[in-house]
């Protein structure tokens, strides 16, 4: 996946990492907190999970947020890496971190 954004325009990697930062904030609530039985880093990975299982299981989980302990025990925490590691092969830059804030 690394290789293939990093292939793409530095707008479409930010692009992808300002949806993946949305998809997992929407996630970060405390009733998905609650059913995942997970804290602190391991909660992230497991929303990392969750958007990696693909649209369906992230859109169910979403809705029902019981559903996250079936992704409960996979983590995708390399998921997280993805945007800057395809930003810097693609632009020799790092890319510019923000810090999204929960409204």
């Amino acid at each position: 996946m690394r290789t293939a954004l990093s292939t793409r325009a530095a707008a479409t990697i930010t692009t992808f990492e300002d949806r993946l930062t949305a998809a997992l904030y929407a996630l970060d609530t405390p009733a998905h907190a609650k059913a995942a039985r997970a804290r602190n880093d391991w909660f992230l990975y497991v929303r990392c999970a969750t958007v990696a299982a693909g649209r369906d299981t992230y859109e169910l989980v979403l809705t029902r947020p019981a559903e996250l302990r079936r992704v409960a025990r996979r983590e995708a925490e390399l998921l997280l890496t993805v945007a800057p590691t395809a930003y810097e092969r693609s632009t020799g830059r790092h890319i510019a971190v923000q810090s999204a804030k929960k409204d």
